[in-house]
């Protein structure tokens, strides 16, 4: 990582050959689903499907491996005496599955959805969207494996992992049925040269095997409270090439326990000028104070869904989707609408922006927020076509509960009426809307 978080941190690749190299990627979004999957979207997507599917719009399969040795201090404001001691306490919350492989946390996962929507004849086919996490440009630290080890073992996922269903003829492939986001932090140099190499058959500039002639990500990943903001011009260069590729962005929204080691910090961005009507990149800017203490202010740079505008308001078709529906602490305290930030400012994008959507992962196990939600949507067109399942496991698993009860929460408070959007549809329109 950059150790002194001394900016800007430039590109491997210049600007300009970025883009040359984005005008090799496909802007037909199923040619990133397999031969097998893509007829299947194809229906639901025109609305002809028989056969209904599930699809959970944010999960994860990192690990421990994965996760840098300061993310303890970083999270939770410790003093360095005690990290070690919170390291060992986080790992045993999360019982097995922060030390599971990649493999076994999915096996896990697909368990649990399959005990709850098999019947004694069928199930649908499931379909899951692997969110990566790049935690090593913003929390300082040793980590065991780094970001390309990490894109290595999603690879291996996609390529080779199968899961037979218990007592079903039917199974779960990577390459059918498994759909993974790419992580993406500007202050990785390696950004733009990743982006192109796993969105374009043509271009693989990191030499990474499994990556010659196939397009294995669906989507990109942001997660702002490490350290960047959304407009961050290496980030709007990429959204430039989403919007005109239709390639979909999810970006963490809400809860910070995942944030920078830096307590100041540079922050790259790029604005508009009233003026002349242009954008402008500044890069050199002086340093933002992110006191520990101050989470308000903390969530106010990083994570409010307004921050979006400034990339909206450029790239208005930009496929969108702000994770845990605004904020998880806004919904644990649901009865109290006059505390709410991150809902309203989600709800006023959803109801402005045509291509913005929202998942509702882990911040709605309690029934009392989803039957709010689920209120909330009916009386709500375009919600209803614009809101998606999503588990965020394994971390609901640590700190939520059960990924069984909170499924069999949903499928008994959920209006038929939007039930199929929610479970399916709109997950695949947010992934694959403009398709060929």
């Amino acid at each position: 990582m950059n150790p002194n978080n001394n900016p800007p941190v430039r590109q491997s690749i210049d600007r300009d050959l970025f883009f040359r190299l984005a005008e090799k990627i496909s802007d037909n979004p199923l040619s990133r689903a397999s031969p097998s999957s893509k007829s299947k979207i194809s229906s639901v997507l025109n609305d002809s499907n028989t056969a209904p599917y599930f699809v959970d719009a944010h999960m994860h399969a990192f690990n421990k491996k994965n996760i840098p040795s300061g993310f303890a201090m970083a999270s939770f404001g410790l003093p360095a005496g005690l990290i070690d001691l919170a390291a060992s306490i986080f790992t045993r919350k999360t019982h097995q599955l922060v030390n599971s492989t990649p493999e076994e946390i999915v096996s896990e996962l697909l368990s649990n959805y399959n005990s709850v929507l098999s019947t004694h004849q069928s199930r649908p086919e499931i379909f899951l969207v692997l969110l990566m996490m790049d935690m090593q440009q913003g929390i300082t630290g040793t980590i065991d494996d780094n970001y390309l080890e990490q894109l290595r073992s999603v690879l291996k996922l996609k390529n080779e992992y199968e899961y037979t269903y218990p007592l079903h003829n039917d199974k779960f492939t990577g390459k059918n049925n498994l759909l993974p986001f790419l992580a993406i932090d500007p202050n990785n140099p390696e950004a733009y040269s990743t982006f192109i190499s796993v969105f374009s058959k043509r271009e693989n500039i990191i030499e990474e095997e499994g990556l010659d002639n196939v397009t294995p990500f669906v989507g990109i990943k942001i997660y702002p409270s490490l350290g960047y903001l959304p407009h961050h011009p290496t980030l709007m260069d990429i959204f430039e090439v989403c919007e005109e590729k239709n390639i979909p962005v999810t970006t963490h929204a809400g809860g910070i326990r995942t944030r920078t080691s830096y307590q100041k910090i540079c922050l790259p961005r790029r604005t508009y000028d009233m003026n002349d009507g242009t954008w402008q990149d500044e890069w050199e800017v002086e340093e933002t104070n992110l006191m520990i203490g101050n989470r308000k202010r903390y969530k106010e740079i990083f994570l409010y869904p307004q921050r979006w505008e400034k990339v909206l308001y450029p790239y208005p078709k930009l496929r969108l989707n702000i994770a845990h529906f605004g904020s998880n602490d806004e919904w644990e305290d649901v009865e109290n609408p006059s505390k709410w930030d991150s809902i309203k400012q989600t709800i006023e994008l959803l109801n402005t922006y045509d291509n913005v959507y929202a998942d509702f992962s882990y911040a709605f196990h309690r029934k009392e927020s989803l039957k709010y939600l689920f209120n909330k949507i009916k009386n709500n067109n375009a919600l209803q076509s614009k809101v998606m399942y999503g588990s965020d496991y394994f971390l609901n698993e640590v700190e939520k509960g059960n990924t069984r009860d909170h499924l069999m929460n949903v499928l008994g408070s959920i209006d038929p009426s939007f039930k199929d959007n929610l479970l399916y549809k709109n997950a695949f329109k947010f992934m694959f809307g403009g398709g060929q």
